[in-house]
């Protein structure tokens, strides 16, 4: 498997998953529970828990897509050996 592959894929799940974040905090400030969220948006509860805690400290917006996912890479800037 081609490392380049894995990165557009990592890509597109978080295209996939801002979406999920946003309606289930919609649902959760309009009233509706955290079991029933899971079930409508079709994630677990833990993940449902998580959202809902960087929602209520941070706002909205804290649920945004990060610009890039997972850690990071392992070059560095580093000055070639003379």
């Amino acid at each position: 498997m081609c490392s380049f592959e894995g990165a557009m894929n990592n890509e597109q799940r978080l295209l996939e998953l801002e979406p999920r974040r946003q309606r289930a905090a919609r649902l959760l400030s309009s009233g509706v529970k955290q079991a029933e969220v899971t079930r409508r948006v079709g994630v677990t509860r833990t993940s449902v828990a998580r959202w809902e805690k960087v929602r209520q400290q941070n706002g909205l917006d804290a649920l945004r897509s990060p610009e890039r996912f997972g850690r990071p890479g392992s070059s560095t800037m580093r000055s070639a050996p003379s």
